[in-house]
């Protein structure tokens, strides 16, 4: 699933530019609960709108397998002075067999 703008927390970014300078396209993040992981830190928050739409693949068992950096590119709200650069993800999700196996995989 290709991410956009409207499925990540476009603000939170404005304190990441050290860590989003650092990673380039390609490049596999973690996924967990709260957003995408490069080591310990999150560089990425999800949206409320893909927090949504991943509760209705996890009720057809689907679950995020793994999250790769597809574009990093330039955003400027409408209330900010300067751009900042976003990440926007691909995020893998795996369907899971409630017959074969009974918990989510490990990475989330």
């Amino acid at each position: 699933m290709q991410l956009s703008h409207k499925d990540v927390v476009l603000d939170y970014f404005s304190c990441r530019n050290r860590e989003i300078d650092m990673l380039m396209s390609g490049q596999e993040l973690e996924i967990r609960e709260a957003g995408c992981f490069w080591g310990e830190k999150r560089i990425i928050q999800f949206s409320a709108k893909f927090h949504a739409q991943m509760r209705e693949l996890k009720a057809k068992n689907y679950f995020p397998a793994k999250a790769i950096v597809r574009k990093v590119v330039y955003w400027q709200g409408k209330e900010r002075e300067n751009e900042i650069k976003i990440i926007l993800p691909d995020v893998e999700f795996s369907k899971i067999n409630p017959m074969t196996q009974s918990s989510p995989p490990i990475l989330y």
